[in-house]
């Protein structure tokens, strides 16, 4: 007798109802979690970074701010950490009577201000202090450096800095324990440092191989992961050539549109759109090029020394700092457009950053924060901590317009796009975070 054949719906029939169960678990499932979490919340708030089995993250809305290191070499001869508004206006010297500052960098959720300190003297550096400017501290490194840019990975508690007396990219951890001499060698001042958490890369700018100030020399370059093979990080050999561990990635070539690549300083990334941002201090112009160095750019060119440069994606802008001639703070849109003086008269502007909104507004006005500054933003219902009403508000919204018109800030599962499946990712990365899920 023949076997009676099974409808074609059946099978469609049962896979809708799978897809069904698996929707009502995990909701669920987040469900009994949040009550959970909560109560827990209550007896116990960690700090983004510090290793704990606890649920909840601090991490204040963003102050809007501008920081900028005053080297101090012109004018009244102090070198400062300042910082202002976004629109030029609340002036305050955070951090004051230092040699010569370079680069600096913020870790609003950390609470901490970390600067580069007098390039021109070995074993100098990296600082940090607190917000306020109290509890300054040289890290204790325990090896020599000659720090100038310095750029943070907070997701993963580091701090990298150039060391262009050593020939050096080094790094360590946030409070200068588990230094890495020797993370990239033999990169002849090497100035301006970003990190791409996402991407798992670092760049810089190095200001070529010859002696300081040589023009046509300069080169952005990047490593091909954060963590290389042990004794094997970035080097250069005698000749100049990669190792297979970074990859030059600008550099002056009759087959770009740049007629130089004089001495880059400040860089900075924008994630979100895929490129990278230098301003070359000799070349007196700001540029850019892709993550990978194609499609390179001459944004603005006939600038007063252009030395630090940040940017902020979510509302189009980019800053950065001039000196000499016109010491300054100018602000433009990242095409570089729009230019605005925000403050002028300034004593002696290097490295910048910024503290600013990181990630754009959903529903109702609500913007989500990004906790450990990793490009993704986690902490959806800005309650200024980690917890599981976060996937609660992203299943509510992962197919609003908010979310899908910036899909980049919400991919937690890397596919490239918003769906169930990041809801489900944000909910497995919190419950491994404290302890529910292995």
């Amino acid at each position: 007798m023949a076997r009676r054949q099974m409808p074609e719906r059946i099978p469609k029939i049962a896979a809708l109802i799978v897809v069904a169960a698996v929707v009502s678990i995990a909701g669920l499932l987040i469900t009994s979690r949040i009550s959970w979490a909560t109560q827990a919340e209550e007896s116990a708030v960690v700090d983004v970074g510090q290793p704990s089995g606890e649920p909840a993250f601090v991490r204040a809305a963003p102050s809007n701010k501008i920081y900028w290191a005053d080297a101090g070499l012109s004018v009244d001869g102090q070198a400062k950490v300042m910082r202002a508004n976004l629109n030029g206006t609340s002036v305050e010297a955070v951090i004051t009577g230092r040699t010569q500052l370079s680069g600096v960098a913020v870790d609003p959720a950390g609470g901490k201000i970390y600067w580069s300190e007098n390039p021109g003297l070995p074993n100098n550096g990296p600082y940090s202090a607190d917000l306020d400017g109290a509890n300054i501290e040289k890290l204790p490194l325990g090896v020599t450096v000659s720090s100038v840019g310095v750029s943070l990975d907070i997701k993963n508690s580091k701090i990298y800095w150039a060391s262009p007396l050593q020939l050096k990219v080094q790094r360590a951890n946030l409070d200068g324990t588990n230094v890495d001499d020797d993370y990239a060698l033999f990169f002849p001042f090497a100035s301006g440092i970003a990190v791409d958490p996402i991407g798992q890369r670092l760049y810089w700018a190095s200001n070529g191989e010859g002696s300081q100030g040589l023009l046509n020399d300069g080169k952005i370059l990047r490593s091909m992961n954060l963590e290389p093979p042990p004794g094997l990080g970035p080097r250069l050999n005698r000749e100049g050539d990669p190792d297979g561990n970074f990859e030059i990635i600008v550099q002056s070539a009759t087959s770009t549109p740049f007629t130089t690549l004089d001495e880059p300083a400040g860089l900075a990334l924008d994630i979100s759109a895929g490129k990278v941002y230098w301003a070359d201090i000799l070349g007196h112009k700001i540029q850019r090029a892709n993550l990978d160095g194609s499609n390179p750019e001459e944004l603005i060119t006939g600038l007063s020394f252009p030395f630090g440069i940040a940017l902020d994606p979510i509302r189009g802008h980019m800053y950065w700092t001039e000196r000499l001639a016109a010491p300054r703070i100018v602000r433009a849109d990242l095409d570089g457009s729009n230019q605005v003086v925000i403050l002028a008269g300034l004593n002696d502007p290097w490295g910048l950053t910024l503290d600013v909104d990181r990630c754009p507004a959903l529903s109702g006005g609500t913007t989500p924060l990004d906790n450990d500054a990793d490009w993704r933003c986690e902490d959806t219902n800005a309650n200024g901590r980690r917890d599981f009403q976060d996937v609660v508000k992203l299943f509510l919204e992962f197919s609003s317009p908010e979310v899908q018109n910036d899909q980049f800030y919400f991919d937690f599962n890397g596919n490239n796009g918003v769906d169930f499946g990041d809801v489900v990712t944000l909910f497995e990365d919190l419950a491994k975070l404290v302890g529910v899920l292995p």
